[in-house]
């Protein structure tokens, strides 16, 4: 959405106050690539910026972790080497049918389904220092 906090505010007026509301969203600017335009995002957060637009929507953090922790290293090495050769456009729609092809191989999501359940663990436990994505839960305080 372009506007995340008008967004979150409609999304607030949704919900009884008291009542949760639990979001994930793609975590450090740095990392902007193709993935998220092609995934139609707007921005991508830091902790404290998600915590500004949750605020200002009048909903409070009540807790906020990284998760995609194991997926960073490799998420980072991607990125640069996107960077170094200057990947076409999004626009390219060579380049969108490569990258929609690659995420739809039956071994890299069973692969990916292996890292989140050990993630998923350590999140019953801890908040993530580090992630590909962030998690927050906030409650809605009015109406």
């Amino acid at each position: 959405v372009e506007d995340d906090v008008a967004f979150l505010r409609r999304l607030a007026g949704h919900v009884r106050p008291g009542g949760h509301v639990l979001l994930t969203v793609p975590a450090y600017p740095f990392l902007w690539s193709f993935f998220d335009e092609m995934n139609h995002h707007q921005r991508r957060y830091t902790r404290s910026s998600l915590h500004r637009s949750l605020d200002a929507a009048g909903i409070r953090v009540e807790r906020m972790t990284h998760f995609n922790f194991l997926l960073l290293p490799p998420v980072i090495l991607e990125r640069i080497r996107e960077k170094l050769r200057g990947f076409p456009p999004p626009d390219n729609p060579a380049r969108r049918a490569a990258v929609e092809k690659w995420f739809r191989v039956g071994p890299l999501n069973r692969i990916l389904e292996a890292v989140f359940a050990s993630e998923r663990a350590w999140l019953r436990r801890w908040n993530l220092p580090a992630g590909s994505s962030i998690l927050a839960l906030g409650r809605v305080e009015s109406a």
